[in-house]
């Protein structure tokens, strides 16, 4: 360390110390080496920055949690897509189901007009016209339902 300047050394000698600023006044007493000197002045403004093995282990951590947290979105969003598929299911039953019960209302409706009872012109038309709303409207969900799903499938 014998080739190492002080700051005292860097200082000229001709200059009286009383015309240096107090920084250099300072520096110019102290005989402790200019590295040396920044490198504390370092570790005071950065205290954390200092142990590269602390670093490595939050990032190693970091990495970890963010490994379980994929995990666990995995995990719930399996759930989601069976609790989809299983109401997806249901959903289809339920519209076999009316599909059904609509014939056999149409049944129904076709035997009382064949005996000569007449439910009523308006009654018939304004019931076929819900039906087709009511198609209408099923096929509408479906679609937002299918969508729903291959946007889910994408994310």
């Amino acid at each position: 360390m014998a080739s190492a300047k002080t700051v005292c050394d860097a200082q000229p000698h001709s200059m009286p110390t009383g015309s240096l600023p107090t920084d250099a006044q300072t520096r110019a007493t102290s005989k402790l080496p200019v590295k040396s000197k920044e490198a504390d002045v370092l570790k005071h403004l950065h205290p954390g920055d200092s142990d590269p093995d602390v670093t490595n282990t939050k990032a190693s951590e970091s990495c970890r949690d963010r490994q379980q947290e994929e995990h666990q979105e995995e995990a719930v969003n399996k759930q989601l897509h069976q609790k989809l598929t299983e109401t997806q299911g249901e959903l289809k039953d339920l519209t076999q189901k009316v599909e059904l019960l609509e014939k056999f209302q149409d049944n129904c409706l076709a035997i009382l007009e064949s005996k000569g009872l007449n439910p009523g012109n308006k009654t018939l038309a304004s019931q076929r016209a819900l039906k087709v709303k009511l198609k209408l409207k099923e096929e509408e969900r479906v679609r937002f339902l299918e969508q729903q799903t291959s946007c889910k499938d994408q994310a």
